[in-house]
């Protein structure tokens, strides 16, 4: 059952559609970023902090693109509860392998901090310790 949904949305989707290749170039884009700025804390953070904004609007954006999608597209690719849209804002955040650039390197670097800090505060102890 769930091939052959997947199967009938890859037939349904116009691939070639400027606006799906859009969306394409768009998360490619962002893939490409995070890559590139994964050493980055404050670029990084606020890339996601744009795209926690734009899926958090993401039932906004949707409701726009259904209004006006004889704008953009050749079909309406925005159903009523939204799904297609907040799929396509939140894809990005949730499931490609950019989530962990984003979230990874900044724990491990306040992880070590942490650590430092605390050898640091044993070494003041035990130097206390003898004075």
């Amino acid at each position: 059952m769930p091939l052959e949904v997947l199967r009938d949305f890859v037939q349904t989707v116009r691939w070639s559609e400027p606006f799906i290749l859009g969306i394409i170039i768009v998360h490619v884009f962002i893939w490409l970023f995070a890559a590139f700025t994964r050493k980055r804390d404050l670029i990084q953070f606020a890339t996601i902090s744009v795209l926690s904004i734009a899926s958090f609007n993401a039932k906004h954006i949707n409701d726009y693109g259904r209004k006006h999608w004889h704008k953009f597209a050749t079909q309406n690719y925005f159903d009523r509860m939204a799904l297609s849209c907040s799929f396509s804002c939140s894809f990005r955040l949730s499931y490609s392998p950019t989530s962990s650039w984003y979230v990874i390197p900044p724990i491990s670097r306040t992880l070590s901090l942490l650590m430092h800090v605390s050898s640091c505060g044993k070494q003041l102890l035990f130097a206390d310790a003898y004075v």
